[in-house]
């Protein structure tokens, strides 16, 4: 909450040193003081809140603040693991290796993707993927 509230410090480094934090933190409760602080007219702090973003959700709009508003209105009611499994099939390679990788973690497998690999096998693993998650959200909501 308190590296939160220093998304709003008088000072740039402060600003941008928090929104680095509550990135690698993956803070999800920190996205709407993210999204407002990409459109800083401070290079340093917009520029920390973006890759923050990215950290977080694995998506990526850079510092264009309607573009995260909109993808936010879209997915805050999903889980962070499904923004994981859609970021899968993410044009950019990176974001798509940081996806797998955490997921890869979580479930001590990676079901059969491949960040680099063919398209046609990535769709395939990520129809695994999405399986899974649906079998898990029924599993919750059974017990």
């Amino acid at each position: 909450k308190d590296l939160r509230q220093e998304l709003a410090a008088r000072d740039p480094l402060r600003r941008s040193l928090a929104a680095r934090a509550l990135g690698g933190l993956h803070d999800r409760e920190s996205i709407e003081g993210l999204i407002g602080l990409s459109g800083s007219d401070d290079q340093m702090c917009a520029q920390a809140a973006a890759e923050a973003l990215r950290e977080i959700t694995k998506a990526s709009f850079g510092t264009h603040p309607r573009q995260w508003t909109a993808w936010w209105a879209e997915n805050r009611g999903r889980r962070r693991v499904d923004w994981l499994v859609s970021a899968l099939r993410h044009r950019e390679l990176d974001l798509r290796l940081a996806a797998i990788e955490e997921l890869s973690k979580a479930f001590n497998d990676n079901l059969g993707y491949f960040a680099d690999g063919p398209p046609e096998g990535r769709e395939q693993a990520i129809s695994r993927w999405e399986a899974l998650l649906a079998r898990t959200a029924r599993a919750k909501l059974e017990h």
